[in-house]
């Protein structure tokens, strides 16, 4: 998840990270003030994950779910 916590600026936010594959994934979205972004990779597995922001800072954290596991992760 990627949240954006400025009252006034809406943000550019970029999530990517290479599968498993070598094949490198990459998701763009933008995110008004105060909101919230749950991208989703289907099928998709690897890493590292990186997020980049233009327009201001953002917060993030991974979740994931596989094999019936749940784990999150603060971004750091």
């Amino acid at each position: 998840m990627v949240s954006n916590p400025s009252a006034t600026t809406t943000v550019s936010v970029t999530v990517s990270f290479k599968n498993f594959d070598g094949t490198p994934v990459t998701r763009n979205y933008s995110i008004p003030h105060g909101g919230n972004w749950n991208p989703d990779f289907p099928g998709k597995m690897g890493g590292p994950v990186n997020v980049t922001s233009t327009g201001g800072p953002v917060l993030a954290s991974q979740r994931v779910l596989w094999n019936g596991y749940f784990n999150e992760v603060l971004g750091q």
